[in-house]
């Protein structure tokens, strides 16, 4: 797997791709959507700060997969989030390579994540 340059994520066919999101404070509020283009392998909840999932690329070149991930951060009661507060999303592949990159607070942010198969 591979950043492309249109920040999408190129994959090889069959490539199994990781998905590992890590909160650094309570409580953990990031949704992950269904895939568009294929399937989670075993769709997962978070447990505790760690969500993971992984799906298989399709095996037709040109093919896409694709999911959104709203990352949301809740304030305590005056408003202010918890120092060092954050999400580490780290992204990887079967055949090598990956991305990793974080979140911080505030406000809510969603991420579209694109894998093209190559």
């Amino acid at each position: 797997m591979k950043l492309r340059n249109d920040g999408t994520y190129g994959v090889a066919p069959g490539e199994k791709v990781n998905l590992k999101i890590v909160k650094q404070s309570l409580p953990f509020a990031a949704t992950v959507s269904a895939l568009i283009g294929d399937t989670w392998d075993q769709p997962t909840s978070p447990n505790g700060l760690t969500e993971t999932n992984s799906f298989t690329a399709p095996p037709t070149a040109g093919n896409t997969a694709q999911c959104t991930v709203i990352f949301d951060f809740i304030p305590d009661q005056n408003g202010q989030y918890a120092p060092g507060d954050h999400y580490d999303v780290s992204l990887t592949g079967s055949g090598g390579g990956g991305d990793q990159f974080s979140i911080t607070p505030p406000p809510i942010q969603s991420t579209a994540l694109v894998f093209v198969v190559e």
